[in-house]
Parts: C-alpha cells; sequence; structure tokens
C-alpha cells in the first residue's frame, strides 16, 4: 500500500514527527509546572519567614519604648537609627598673616 503510495507514506511520516513533537512538548509541559509548584510552596515559604521576621520585629521595637537597654542591640542590627552626633565645634578663623 505504502510502496505504491508516496504521498500516504510522507503524511504518516510527518504524523509520527507530529505525535513525537506534541510527546517532547507535553513532557516539557509537566517539568514546567512542577518546577512552578515547588517555586510557589518554596515563595510562600519566604513570605510566612518574612512576614515573621517583621512581627518580631515590631514586638521589639515596641518593648524597647518600655526597656531602653535593648536599644544597643537594636542599633547593632540597625533596627534603630543612631543618635545623631553632635555637629564639630566651630573654630575661631585664624588671623591672616
Amino acid at each position: 500500500m505504502f510502496r505504491n503510495n508516496p504521498l500516504g507514506s510522507t503524511l504518516v511520516c510527518v504524523l509520527f514527527l507530529l505525535a513525537l513533537l506534541a510527546c517532547w512538548i507535553a513532557v516539557v509541559y509537566h517539568f514546567s509546572t512542577k518546577e512552578a509548584y515547588e517555586l510557589t510552596i518554596r515563595y510562600q515559604g519566604v513570605v510566612n519567614t518574612r512576614d515573621a521576621m517583621q512581627r518580631l520585629v515590631n514586638e521589639t521595637l515596641e518593648y524597647s519604648r518600655s526597656n531602653p537597654d535593648i536599644h544597643p542591640l537594636l542599633r547593632q542590627f540597625n533596627l534603630q537609627p543612631r543618635p545623631a552626633l553632635a555637629p564639630p565645634a566651630a573654630q575661631p578663623p585664624q588671623p591672616a598673616r
């Protein structure tokens, strides 16, 4: 049948190649969605950790209002601005020689 009809054998080969391409696309899609799902889970973990840290910082800043002994620790981690330094004393102008 195919020996006498070269168009039929060509179309069957094209169909086979398209089927292989479709399988390849399905495999790539499967692994891509799996990776996206894993990244989503990882992202949620990062968001939860960030929120917990922000709550801890807010509670620590609230605690520092009643207990100033914690201020050096807060300054060490840049959670509270450092006290402003006094401007240098103005020196009198040097007399011209």
